[in-house]
Parts: C-alpha cells; sequence; structure tokens
C-alpha cells in the first residue's frame, strides 16, 4: 500500500479547513455566534496546516564558514618568474650545473 507523504495530506487538511472557514464567513460576519466560533475554528486549523507544510516548500539557507587556504600555506611567492623559482627547487639550487654537485632531486632521506 503506497500512503501519501505527510505534505500532501498537510496540503489537503488546509484545503478541507480552509473550505468549512469559507463556509462560516458570511454567516459570522452576519453575526452569528455560532458560525463565527465555526469559522475562527476552521481557520485556526487552515493556519496551522499551512504552518507545518511551510518547511517542505521554502528553501533554508545556511551560512557556510569560507577558510582563506592561502594564509596558511608556508611557501612565498617573491614575485619573480616561475623559471627562477624553479631553478631553486633543487639542491641549494645548483640543479643542472656543472660541477655544483649534479643532483636535482631533492633528499627526502635527511631528517
Amino acid at each position: 500500500m503506497v500512503s501519501r507523504l505527510g505534505k500532501d495530506r498537510l496540503t489537503e487538511i488546509d484545503e478541507m479547513a480552509r473550505g468549512f472557514a469559507l463556509k462560516y464567513r458570511d454567516a459570522a460576519e452576519k453575526g452569528d455566534a455560532t458560525a463565527e466560533a465555526l469559522f475562527w475554528k476552521y481557520l485556526g486549523l487552515a493556519l496551522e496546516a499551512a504552518k507545518g507544510r511551510a518547511p517542505y516548500e521554502t528553501p533554508r539557507y545556511a551560512a557556510i564558514a569560507v577558510q582563506d587556504q592561502r594564509a596558511t600555506e608556508s611557501r612565498v611567492i617573491s614575485g619573480g618568474s616561475a623559471k627562477e623559482r624553479l631553478r631553486g627547487v633543487g639542491a641549494g639550487g645548483d640543479c643542472g650545473r656543472p660541477g655544483r654537485g649534479g643532483g636535482c632531486a631533492p633528499d627526502y632521506d635527511r631528517g
């Protein structure tokens, strides 16, 4: 058996209660005390059903904290060209120069 969602049932209750409230409105405006009591009763039911349905029909916005990742980085960009920065990456900045140690790979085994 397939049952309807709660928000659909609330919509149905809202429509029924509004129908009854409108039915008694004219008599209540003419001074009928019983009709006025029934009008307010059904209007209250319609409002409660509408309030219950509102969270399903209204988008919720939430603040999302944004962190500046650049502020936590340890590297410093000096403004030099990329080629100049890459030259300093090797072993003491002497990567690829003849007679200067020759190795370009960083030594990860050193503590």
